[in-house]
């Protein structure tokens, strides 16, 4: 949210379609219609999440977006909050404009997920999670994950569980969370250091760009026992070298650790040539000596 309602207006096509869905109740709205709505209904504090965003090509001209959404907002005195879970989809052309907007599912959470547990006992603590479980359980991947890190951790005097964290993390993970993948694998390395269940969360998450998991599935690669992978270790090493964001500190440290493996020789020829390039890259990108 940039607290402009103006570009989020301007983000609309002359002649863009909503369509809502509350339920079984579905309502199109033309562009005009749309934009008075929005207007009233932002104009309240407000916060949007999306996971499981997929992008479609439609040529010539076109491009279909679809992703799950997670959105709260205060809206009045008589009913404060509002929490809704929905499966959308955007319809964006050639000016790069919105052309249309449909939600195909809307499913409204009661209660807020109430985090905060440092003024609570535990007995306290596990009757305000219960509107967590709800919403995770309804598709809030947000609260998936925060109650995979309250197992995980022991937070609150819950005991530390991780078999349970896991899943709760895996249920994320498997609605498009790319976040909560990685934390899978963390947990399920902590289980069992030779996990495929934590390779295989690590693979989704790095597919998804991120960079810390390709970086820890390298690193599993590399000290995999029987299931160790020097070549394809090397490959994730280079793409996080190479394309994270600059001064990252992951690029940072698959940066070093190329140079490290080629000045050693250690599962790669040894190249003083690549060594120093690779060290020169981490130095560029954090200023390491």
């Amino acid at each position: 949210r940039t607290g402009s309602f103006a570009d989020y207006e301007a983000l609309r096509a002359a002649d863009f379609q909503g369509v809502q869905r509350w339920g079984t109740k579905v309502t199109t709205l033309d562009r005009a219609r749309w934009i008075e709505e929005r207007r009233r209904l932002l104009a309240k504090p407000w916060t949007l999440w999306t996971y499981d965003v997929k992008i479609t090509l439609a040529p010539p001209d076109a491009a279909r977006i679809t992703f799950l959404q997670d959105w709260s907002s205060d809206v009045g005195p008589k009913e404060p909050f509002v929490r809704v879970i929905s499966r959308k989809e955007l319809i964006v052309g050639n000016a790069l404009l919105i052309e249309s907007e449909r939600t195909d599912s809307s499913t409204r959470v009661d209660g807020r997920c109430d985090n905060g547990c440092l003024t609570k006992q535990p007995k306290e603590f596990a009757e305000a999670i219960r509107p967590c479980e709800q919403a995770c359980d309804l598709g809030a991947l947000r609260d998936c994950e925060y109650l995979g890190e309250t197992h995980w951790k022991g937070w609150c005097g819950v005991p530390i569980d991780r078999v349970k964290a896991s899943s709760y993390f895996q249920k994320a993970c498997q609605r498009g969370f790319t976040e909560a993948c990685s934390l899978v694998g963390e947990v399920e390395l902590e289980i069992d250091k030779r996990s495929e269940a934590a390779k295989s969360a690590l693979d989704k998450a790095c597919e998804d760009m991120d960079h810390h998991a390709c970086l820890r599935l390298a690193h599993v690669l590399l000290d995999g026992g029987d299931s160790k992978d020097v070549p394809r270790a090397v490959r994730l090493l280079d793409k996080v070298c190479d394309f994270a964001l600059a001064g990252a500190p992951n690029a940072v440290q698959a940066c070093k650790d190329l140079a490290s493996m080629y000045r050693k020789g250690i599962g790669v020829p040894k190249d003083d040539e690549k060594a120093r390039e690779y060290q020169e890259k981490a130095r560029r990108f954090y200023q390491i000596e």
